[in-house]
């Protein structure tokens, strides 16, 4: 199991989530090496609005 099968696994819990249009805004990212592999969202901060 690699990258590929965790950012699709991410990929399908962010479309069920936010729709497939907010899927072309977003990158999934890993930073460092495995097995210490942590995977984020890359997205412009500006475009993150949080509403209460």
């Amino acid at each position: 199991m690699g990258l590929a099968w965790y950012k699709s696994k991410i990929k399908g819990a962010l479309q069920r989530v936010l729709g497939p249009y907010a899927l072309k805004e977003l990158e999934i990212a890993s930073v460092g090496a495995r097995p210490n592999a942590r995977y984020g969202i890359m997205m412009d901060r500006l475009t993150i609005e949080i509403v209460y």
